[in-house]
Formats: C-alpha cells, sequence, structure tokens
C-alpha cells in the first residue's frame, strides 16, 4: 500500500462497514479490497457509494451522529493498529525461529557424539574401500575373461 496501513485500514473499515456491525461481508469486502489494489497502484478512490445499503439515521441530531462515526472510527482505528501490531510480532517470530536454525551443531561436541560421528565415519571408509577392492577385482577378472576369448 502507498498509504499507511493502520491509516487507510482505519479509513477504508469505517467506509466499508455499511451496516456497523463491526464485521465486513463478502460484498463489503470487496469494496474494501479494490480500494486497496487501488492505493497499492497509486490511484485516487472515487467517492461514489460502495453500492451496499446503508442504515437511515432519520430523527438522530448531529451530535448523535458526529459521535457514532467517532466511535466507529475509534473501533477501527484500533482494530487496525491490533492486526499491525500482531503482523510486526509474526515478522519478528518468523525471523527469530530463522535464526535459531543456524548454525545448529555447536563447536565442540560432546565426547560421545564426537566419538560416534568419527566410528560412522569410519565404518562407511572401510565400506568405501571394500566396494572399490570389489570392483577393481571384478574388472581384473573381467580382462582376464577377455585376454582368454581373445588368445
Amino acid at each position: 500500500l502507498k498509504t499507511e496501513r493502520v491509516k487507510f485500514t482505519t479509513d477504508m473499515f469505517v467506509k466499508f462497514d455499511a451496516n456497523d456491525d463491526g464485521v465486513l461481508s463478502f460484498e463489503e469486502f470487496k469494496g474494501l479490497y479494490n480500494a486497496a489494489v487501488d492505493d497499492a497502484a497509486g490511484n485516487r478512490r472515487s467517492t461514489k457509494a460502495n453500492g451496499a445499503a446503508t442504515r437511515t439515521k432519520h430523527g438522530l441530531d448531529e451530535a448523535t451522529l458526529a459521535a457514532r462515526e467517532k466511535m466507529k472510527e475509534e473501533k477501527a482505528r484500533k482494530k487496525a493498529e491490533e492486526a499491525e501490531k500482531i503482523r510486526k510480532q509474526n515478522a519478528e517470530m518468523k525471523e527469530r525461529l530463522r535464526a535459531q536454525h543456524k548454525g545448529k551443531d555447536p563447536k565442540a561436541l560432546e565426547a560421545e557424539v564426537e566419538r560416534a560421528r568419527r566410528e560412522g565415519a569410519e565404518k562407511r571408509a572401510e565400506a568405501k574401500k571394500q566396494e572399490r577392492e570389489r570392483i577393481q577385482a571384478e574388472a581384473a577378472e573381467l580382462e582376464s575373461r577377455k585376454a582368454g576369448y581373445a588368445s
């Protein structure tokens, strides 16, 4: 987003929550999503209605309407700030987990672990040597058979 996240989320939630229930329906969310896409692209949103039916507020004085609007904006701002806080915490946690797995083996291993690793390496080296000798013996046998057929 080109706009600051908390401010954008607050403004758009207030704008697109047409029925003031504190939850965006799918139709309301589509308007919010399109506004986010436009903001990310750098386009200005038109001031046309979002297409959702609004509640009528007949018989309420301006002070009541202003107080409701202020409470609605404050609630949306708090939700946006909380979402931003959670996003940052998640990013920090991912970074901490990623850093935790780097350099997992300590420099000085316990004697038992080091001995087990050394023994395993020796066994693998011995098995590799035996396999090499077996292959050389088979190759020599094959060469002697070839020589026997050629004579």
